[in-house]
């Protein structure tokens, strides 16, 4: 991209229409601008700027309020006290799209209402107005392959230059230059973007529920495996206890045979009975409560229950009546007539009858209000439900509490006996010991009864969450196999980063051997310095003699380390092949005459297509103009007349009577 024209209207000190031309070629590629500090250099440059970036050129993304006042301060004082006065910023460039060199013009201009400002932006190409949708892509594309950051790297001036002879400074931009100038910055942003997608953009909605139900799982799955083992250890436990006492009763028992055997059996075959009975009763009492507890509510509601059932079977009748309907509406009697042949030819009147007669056979007509709209699996469960709920169940139920109270009386008569052959019995002591050992037994091996059908019901669960484990890793693994692309995203990235090092490896050569070339021209000490060598990692400078031999760096002077930055600059951008404009503000106000000279004879030329100096009066001399004439195509002067408060441009360089010859592109 090449600047072609500006038009500075009421713009800062620039009073009316000021119009600046920047037509060069590879002969004459330099338009001298002379001008005092505070003539309006400054503002010419931020008018590129703004021209080109609006909003970004000062770091604002859209037009906020903030931008809008640096605006108004930007616009000209005395035109504002002016109804109407026209504010704009018109930028002339060249540039190349689809291989084809074409002229844009952009045109941003500022009204003021009130207290209000707007902008409008207008972009022509060629002589064609663009669109609205055709402006926005311009400005994209222009932002990505020519953004601000690269255009700042274009403006250089003295102090910047200065300050670019600090070794962490200069590699710090010269990594940035070459970054954009060889487009790496695109690969970067690419970079930056996979890494993202790796990183925070790689999970599906789907992958995040699973994996937080894979991790749920886990934790259900560790809790019930820890409860097993509880009760295994349980288990254990009243294992060792039982044992411990029946080797108790049966050392009782032993001792009571001896001396009362006949009296014992009597009672040993009573207490297996009652406690037949009672564990027989409990079993019962827990059926009764499951039975109440889940049961009774639905046998209490049975008539609602069965309202219930009757109104899903009407909607489920719905809905597979509509859907038959619509099968019998696209039923196509051309097709069966092309099956069946000629012996089945319906005309379209027997047809729609046949349709008909269809439908009132297959379809259900009665009108349904469709209430639950419930899903096959909850249609299930209430049909499921509800056959559970029956009079055969009643009568189970029934039958368990008479049999429960039976041996309620049965268990009562049984201890009246027990307690009978208790009072009359010599070994009481013994009888009660074994009594108690007894119950202790029969507790034992009913909470071992009961520890076991609870280690089954959590082995089965276990089981069925393994079940739900394995089908999430399962799904999970599907995911990840589809995500195959992070596979490639990660091998474009390694490819990426070890593109970006040989390319770097390279062109770092290429500045080098350019750079080199030209301090060598630059410098008034022959063979002073004979290699710049850069670092292509960390852009460290580092220089050699013609022996070879590492150059102290810190014995250069302020002019000398400014002409090695110069050099380095220039053959980066000679490197880089690419068409950009160089603006140098104030650049030759350390060097002395002779390095001046050089600078203007052996660097300007080679700045490309198109080198803008600005420059004040005590900076280029007479002799200097001369030597820069051949190269330049127009020269400017930026007076400010401190009376009116204005910038005016004379087409000469200060006091030296020479014009440019306008050139024109071809």
């Amino acid at each position: 991209m090449l600047f072609k024209t500006i038009e500075l209207t009421n713009i800062g000190p620039y009073e009316g229409v000021n119009t600046f031309s920047f037509d060069t070629n590879d002969i004459k590629n330099t338009v001298l601008i002379g001008g005092k500090n505070g003539s309006g250099k400054t503002t010419f440059l931020n008018s590129v700027r703004l021209a080109l970036y609006g909003p970004l050129a000062y770091g604002f993304r859209t037009y906020t309020e903030s931008y809008l006042t640096t605006i108004e301060t930007l616009l000209n004082n005395k035109a504002k006290n002016k109804a109407h006065s026209p504010y704009q910023i018109k930028l002339g460039i060249s540039t190349v799209d689809n291989f084809e060199r074409v002229s844009i013009e952009i045109c941003r201009r500022w009204t003021l209402s009130k207290n209000t400002i707007k902008e409008h932006i207008e972009i022509y190409k060629g002589r064609e107005k663009l669109s609205e949708v055709d402006k926005d892509n311009f400005l994209e594309k222009l932002r990505v392959t020519f953004p601000p950051s690269l255009l700042e790297l274009c403006f250089f001036d003295g102090e910047d230059i200065t300050k670019l002879s600090d070794e962490d400074n200069l590699s710090s931009y010269l990594k940035e230059l070459s970054s954009k100038l060889f487009n790496l910055d695109l690969f970067q942003s690419l970079e930056d973007n996979l890494k993202r997608y790796l990183t925070e953009d790689s999970k599906s909605t789907d992958e995040i529920k699973l994996e937080e139900k894979r991790e749920q799982v886990e934790n259900e799955l560790s809790n019930k495996i820890a409860e097993l083992r509880h009760l295994e250890t349980e288990n254990e436990r009243l294992k060792e206890q039982l044992e411990i006492t029946k080797e108790t009763y049966k050392k009782t028992r032993n001792e009571f045979s001896t001396h009362g055997g006949l009296l014992f059996d009597e009672r040993e075959i009573i207490q297996r009975e009652i406690l037949e009975i009672e564990n027989t009763r409990k079993i019962a009492n827990e059926k009764i409560k499951d039975f109440i507890a889940k049961e009774l509510p639905f046998f209490l509601g049975l008539p609602i229950l069965n309202s219930l059932v009757d109104q899903l079977n009407n909607e489920e009748d719905y809905y597979i009546s509509n859907i038959i309907g619509e099968k019998v509406n696209n039923i196509s009697f051309e097709k069966i007539t092309e099956t069946l042949g000629n012996s089945f030819n319906l005309k379209q009147k027997e047809a729609e009858k046949l349709r008909d007669l269809l439908r009132e056979e297959l379809t259900n007509h009665n009108s349904v209000d469709i209430l639950h709209n419930a899903s096959k699996t909850e249609t299930n469960q209430i049909h499921t439900l509800a056959g559970a709920v029956n009079y055969k169940r009643l009568e189970s139920i029934n039958k368990l509490i008479n049999e429960s109270n039976n041996d309620l009386n049965r268990l009562s008569i049984l201890n009246k006996k027990l307690r009978d052959n208790i009072q009359t019995s010599e070994f009481s002591d013994m009888i009660e010991a074994m009594e108690i050992d007894s119950q202790k037994i029969s507790e034992i091996e009913t909470k071992l009864q009961k520890l076991m059908e609870s280690k089954e019901e959590l082995s089965i669960e276990i089981d069925q969450i393994n079940k739900q484990y394995e089908k999430i890793k399962k799904d999970l693994y599907t995911i990840y196999k589809k995500k195959s692309s992070f596979d490639v995203t990660e091998k474009a990235l390694m490819i990426s980063q070890k593109f970006q090092k040989e390319q770097l490896r390279r062109k770092v050569a290429d500045i080098e051997y350019f750079s080199s070339k030209m301090i060598k021209k630059l410098m008034r000490k022959e063979n002073f310095i004979d290699q710049i060598h850069i670092d292509h990692e960390s852009f460290e400078v580092s220089l050699t003699d013609e022996e070879n031999k590492i150059i102290n760096k810190t014995i250069l002077s302020a002019g000398e380390n400014e002409l090695l930055v110069l050099a380095i600059i220039w053959g980066t951008l000679h490197s880089s092949n690419k068409e950009i404009p160089i603006v140098l503000d104030t650049l030759l106000g350390r060097l002395d005459l002779d390095h001046k000279a050089t600078v203007i004879n052996e660097l300007v030329p080679r700045f490309g297509k198109q080198c803008i100096i600005l420059a004040t009066d005590s900076e280029i001399t007479e002799d200097l103009v001369e030597d820069l004439a051949k190269f330049v195509t127009n020269y400017y002067t930026l007076n400010y007349d401190t009376k009116k408060k204005q910038t005016n441009i004379e087409k000469r360089f200060f006091n030296n009577a020479i014009e440019g010859e306008p050139i024109h592109e071809l």
